[in-house]
């Protein structure tokens, strides 16, 4: 296989994640259907807050992902938001008791999440949505080599 074969595969995933994304329904953060829709797959997961979208995630398993999503200290994501709300991490990676209910009650109302199953390249399409987007608010600068 040549390095076009592989340029044209990852083509070809990115527009399948494209297409796939434009018709996928968006959960509500923490609802039931949000539970109960994330797939035990492989895939990425997109966050939108207030319409924009602000996080892309990967997951070799995107059910137990979007578990970790309602722990403060399991995800960076939810740590993100929590600032960007004025709050302040204590010393066990969480916030106050008060504002983190506050945190559920507003990620509840103000985030939407979507969930995109793929068993392969997951790291590099993250990556294109990140950069195609101008990076989204929360997430980080990468780590793989950008």
């Amino acid at each position: 296989m040549t390095k076009e074969d592989l340029l044209q595969i990852l083509t070809n995933l990115i527009a399948y994640v494209d297409q796939a994304l434009a018709t996928t329904q968006k959960y509500a953060m923490y609802s039931t259907s949000f539970n109960t829709a994330a797939p035990m797959e492989a895939g990425l997961y997109f966050v939108w807050e207030n319409q924009d979208l602000v996080y892309v995630g990967e997951s070799g398993n995107i059910k137990k992902r979007m578990a970790n999503l309602k722990s403060t200290p399991n995800h960076t994501l939810r740590r993100k938001i929590g600032q960007s709300l004025g709050y302040t991490l204590q010393k066990n990676d969480m916030f106050l008791p008060l504002e983190e209910q506050h945190l559920n009650l507003y990620c509840s109302t103000h985030c939407e999440v979507a969930f995109v199953p793929i068993p392969v390249g997951r790291r590099e399409i993250e990556e294109n949505f990140i950069f195609r987007v101008s990076k989204p608010k929360y997430n980080q600068d990468s780590t793989r080599g950008r």
